[in-house]
């Protein structure tokens, strides 16, 4: 029982230090703005942040 509770808490563990690792860590900053950039940005956006990205492909 105690090694089942020992897995389940280094799971929840695991898997909250990946979710602040992707969307708290900086890893980079936008090449336009400079605004800085956690790895879910810079997976859905390279390397451009959200505005300059939509600035530069839509026109927006």
């Amino acid at each position: 029982m105690t090694m089942e509770k020992n897995v389940t808490m280094e799971i929840i563990g695991n898997f909250a230090k990946t979710v602040h690792e992707t969307h708290d860590v900086i890893v980079r900053e936008c090449d336009y703005c400079g605004k800085p950039m956690t790895a879910s940005e810079a997976n859905d956006y390279g390397t451009l942040c959200e505005r300059c990205y939509m600035c530069e492909y839509y026109n927006e």
